[in-house]
């Protein structure tokens, strides 16, 4: 994620819009100690939006950057980007008088709910699976997962490839470390217990039956 932009102001974004394809792929909550520069390069304090850019003009990579919520709101607004739901893993708790609206029943705005229904329920799981791995890497480079979301974002209605499942579960147990943990006991540890518990059903059968993981770490 590249957190050495540093975009202040409507025409400063407005000149990055028209430079580069960009995509708002997700809306997180920061986890306990971290620490993340908003694009603006102010810190931010609770929940941050990750968008998906790619130059128009140059062989530049494909890249990410956080943007902080009224930051990530403008720029959600000057491209008419499609607006991600919140992950919002805290029990409770509302983040910006915002409710989740993935992994709960409570909606913000007609185009969350729109988005959030039409996913497919694997889809549901799938992003809001990588959407919490991403608040655990605080700074994800896994191309192949930002892409996942985007086309979950772009296509909800169209189950996402099988072997997608597999890559995440990849990526889950090249963060473990040591030990059994799953994704649900690394969350615990950073939230001191205070994180919500997620079922992934479907996932975790597409890894058994499909690749014969007995125990999915998911």
């Amino acid at each position: 994620m590249n957190t050495k932009l540093t975009i202040r102001g409507d025409a400063q974004r407005k000149r990055f819009l028209g430079q580069n394809n960009i995509e708002c792929i997700a809306h997180l909550v920061l986890l306990p100690r971290q620490m993340i520069k908003c694009c603006c390069n102010n810190d931010i304090t609770s929940d941050y939006y990750v968008f998906l850019y790619k130059p128009l003009f140059t062989e530049g990579k494909e890249d990410t950057f956080p943007a902080g919520p009224s930051c990530g709101k403008r720029f959600i607004e000057l491209g008419m980007l499609s607006e991600p739901p919140l992950t919002n893993i805290f029990d409770n708790e509302v983040v910006h008088g915002r409710e989740s609206s993935i992994g709960n029943h409570s909606h913000s705005s007609d185009n969350k709910i729109r988005l959030v229904d039409r996913m497919t329920p694997l889809n549901k799981e799938m992003y809001l699976a990588i959407s919490l791995l991403f608040m655990i890497w605080e700074n994800p480079k896994n191309g192949a997962l930002f892409n996942y979301m985007l086309g979950i974002i772009k296509y909800p209605h169209s189950d996402i490839f099988k072997y997608k499942v597999k890559t995440l579960h990849n990526a889950i147990d090249s963060t473990r470390g040591r030990g059994e943990r799953t994704l649900h006991e690394m969350l615990k540890d950073m939230t001191e217990g205070k994180c919500k518990k997620y079922d992934f059903p479907l996932i975790r059968e597409i890894l058994k039956k499909e690749y014969n993981i007995v125990y999915p770490l998911i």
